[in-house]
């Protein structure tokens, strides 16, 4: 057991109300709703996907980018390694840098307000998480990533395969439209970047190699006017080191994601 996962079970042992708030690339390693009986079996309390904070990110960027007109790049600071990168190894893009919260953080800022007595853990594919963000919010207890939460159910004994006719939902806050977030490009799409900002180049990129070559042209000004969606991890979120589906390729994690918010648009859309 690592010092989180302690802390976890240390939290369930003292009779503490637990939230579980999962990153919606979760969907790569565990079937919903599934996953939201197992949590609850291991000792959650409240249980949801952080969806709504991604939506209040893109109505955050959208608003930055109106107000600043005269900016010539925004960068997104929803991936902890790519503002950590720049404000380490490039310091001078720092102030194209979006006003640094991601996702978790957004949702957080929110879910603590409605929920004070919760001890909130975010599960997560990314390790940068616990070791850059989680220090910067009080309010945000602990991060367990997907292999740290796999091997909490693997002692307890938690299994999928018990808990295949579950009814159990999401407590609350999950929205549709940003479970498309974990794929490379999810942000820019679910934000709508292309028709809201069209005298913007919208570009999309994941993977440090490729990125580090985009960032010395944005260092050079040899770069259009745009707005950047890039993540340090191949893929984006789905292609984190914490997650556990290694078995499968990038276009098949991707696929998962899509699946999964397919099954809920098609449910909103029946109504």
């Amino acid at each position: 057991m690592n010092k989180s996962q302690q802390a976890f079970l240390d939290y369930i042992d003292k009779g503490e109300k637990v939230a579980f708030l999962f990153a919606p690339s979760f969907i790569v390693n565990y079937d919903y709703p599934e996953i939201v009986a197992m949590s609850r079996k291991l000792g959650a309390d409240l249980v949801t996907e952080i969806t709504y904070g991604s939506y209040l990110i893109n109505i955050h960027y959208n608003n930055y980018i109106k107000s600043h007109p005269e900016q010539k790049y925004f960068i997104n600071t929803t991936c902890p390694t790519i503002v950590n990168l720049i404000k380490t190894k490039y310091k001078d893009l720092e102030k194209y840098l979006f006003p640094h919260i991601s996702c978790v953080m957004a949702f957080m800022n929110f879910f603590n307000t409605l929920h004070p007595n919760h001890k909130t853990v975010f599960i997560s594919p990314c390790a940068a998480k616990r070791v850059i963000e989680l220090p910067l919010m009080y309010e945000w207890n602990l991060v367990l990533t997907y292999k740290d939460l796999q091997e909490l159910f693997e002692k307890k004994k938690i299994k999928s395969a018990d808990f295949k006719n579950t009814d159990d939902k999401w407590d609350s806050f999950s929205r549709i439209d940003t479970k498309l977030y974990p794929v490379e490009g999810g942000l820019a799409l679910t934000a709508r970047w292309d028709k809201l900002f069209p005298h913007l180049e919208v570009v999309v990129m994941s993977g440090l190699k490729k990125i580090l070559p985009l960032l010395e042209q944005m260092r050079k000004e040899e770069l259009p006017a745009g707005i950047f969606d890039i993540s340090s991890c191949e893929g984006s979120c789905i292609g984190g080191p914490m997650n556990l589906r290694t078995d499968l390729s990038l276009a098949e994690r991707k696929q998962k994601v899509v699946d999964y918010y397919n099954e809920f648009y098609k449910k909103e859309h029946k109504k």
